[in-house]
């Protein structure tokens, strides 16, 4: 697929830090991490998606983790037909299993790298190297359908 726009290198850089929040779909409140792949789609590569804010009204941080991912992989399953596995490119969607279900997404940068959220590191880039094992939990590429 290829973005109605290619943002600039480095473009992710000032979103690094910005803190976890559920529910959070912009970078002045913060983000989980659909929020930012929400975003970061939206502002930087022209594709408008779901932002699934209003998918869930529980609060999620006061939930249990199985019923948090439970809530988490029902939204991904429902909302996956609007996406399709693509090849690694600059702003793919990657989806990540976390006790074995697939309940986190980030954004590819390219030479094996992406940009996520998670509660415990705030916005980070990372590596799909063996190392972090997150390569190991890796289920797919997409870019909307």
């Amino acid at each position: 697929m290829s973005f109605p726009c290619v943002p600039p290198r480095g473009w992710h850089v000032p979103y690094l830090g910005i803190p976890f929040r559920y529910r959070g779909r912009n970078p002045a409140s913060g983000w989980d991490c659909w929020g930012l792949n929400h975003w970061c789609l939206a502002n930087h590569f022209g594709v408008e998606v779901d932002s699934h804010a209003h998918s869930y009204s529980a609060d999620l941080a006061n939930l249990s983790r199985r019923e948090r991912f439970r809530i988490q992989e029902g939204l991904i399953n429902h909302h996956r037909e609007g996406w399709r596995e693509a090849d690694p490119c600059l702003g793919a969607s990657l989806l990540f299993r976390i006790d074995d279900r697939p309940v986190h997404v980030g954004l590819y940068l390219g030479n094996g790298n992406f940009l996520h959220t998670l509660r415990s590191t705030g916005t980070v880039v990372e590596s799909l190297s063996d190392e972090t094992g997150w390569n190991g939990r890796l289920e797919g590429y997409f870019v909307p359908a």
